[in-house]
């Protein structure tokens, strides 16, 4: 017996349809498991900052949280090793959950933490994206750079030193433990003078203040200390009564030939409120600059204590 040619052609045309039913459910299935992988990347964009390693001391239990775990997305443990498409989704074309996890965890759960998602600007969300993400939440500095990132601290952790055992018990909110922000306000004047702008207004509260004005806006120590002393100079804002972790100041700083003026706005008890003002002091600077693209004069707010 031999078979026909109809036959033979049914043969043929099963096996391909068996085939092509294969390829089908396996494409669907690759879909499935690709549309996973994203929903598990965006939501370690959404909610990795809430266990970010962010407690020096190792005191703080880090919370589980669900969304942030492949089991929640339908992965079993036998599907971590397996490669997934996510295409131009992070630039890594084809991935394992695996690696998927080690590379979010340490863009969002390190010891730099980030909340972005939830800017309407989409350009703006995209800049975060971009830092965090092309850069795997690394900051390179040269030798130099780390120098005088150093140098900054010394200076500011130094300043509040002295003052804790010169003026004991006298109040003066202290930077202690965030020392690290003189350097990056220096930074951002620095970079801020590069790219064209010329005035920065800064609002922030009592935290800190003092260490500000003498390492940012460089107001002489000897006149933060006669202040702890009580001893006051004849400016008009200065001889106003009000504590010294209220008043402001202003200066010109240069880098690399480049001029910035800063203000550091006066700030009234209830710490928050100097922020509206310091946008609106931006926004008339801006009006009076003719300043339309708003990047020649710029605010910068701090949030202290009362903000959490």
């Amino acid at each position: 017996w031999h078979p026909n040619k109809k036959e033979i052609n049914f043969k043929t045309s099963s096996k391909n349809n068996i085939e092509k039913f294969s390829d089908t459910k396996d494409s669907e299935i690759s879909k499935i498991q690709s549309i996973k992988a994203i929903a598990l990347i965006r939501a370690y964009r959404i909610r990795g900052h809430l266990i970010a390693n962010l407690d020096p001391l190792g005191m703080m239990e880090r919370k589980y949280i669900h969304e942030l775990h492949p089991n929640d997305h339908g992965f079993k443990k036998e599907d971590y090793g397996k490669k997934i498409f996510l295409g131009s989704y992070m630039d890594v074309g084809y991935a394992s959950i695996n690696e998927i996890l080690s590379k979010l965890r340490k863009i969002y759960c390190s010891t730099i933490g980030v909340e972005y998602m939830h800017i309407a600007d989409p350009t703006e969300k995209i800049w975060f994206r971009n830092r965090m993400e092309k850069e795997e939440n690394q900051l390179k500095f040269t030798d130099i750079g780390k120098k005088r990132i150093l140098n900054k601290i010394i200076q500011s952790e130094g300043f509040e030193k002295f003052l804790a055992k010169k003026y004991v018990g006298t109040k003066r909110f202290g930077l202690d433990g965030a020392e690290s922000l003189i350097p990056a306000l220096e930074q951002i004047i620095k970079r801020g003078g590069q790219l064209g702008v010329k005035e920065i207004k800064i609002g922030m509260p009592h935290r800190g203040r003092l260490n500000v004005l003498a390492n940012v806006l460089q107001k002489s120590y000897k006149r933060i200390f006669n202040e702890f002393a009580g001893q006051f100079s004849n400016t008009p804002e200065e001889t106003a009564g009000d504590v010294k972790y209220h008043l402001g100041a202003s200066s010109n700083r240069e880098f690399d030939g480049n001029s910035v003026h800063i203000s550091l706005t006066d700030n009234p008890s209830h710490l928050e409120a100097v922020d509206p003002v310091v946008l609106g002091q931006t926004r008339a600077k801006q009006f009076f600059h003719k300043d339309t693209k708003r990047n020649k004069v710029i605010p910068i707010l701090i949030h202290g204590d009362a903000a959490f």
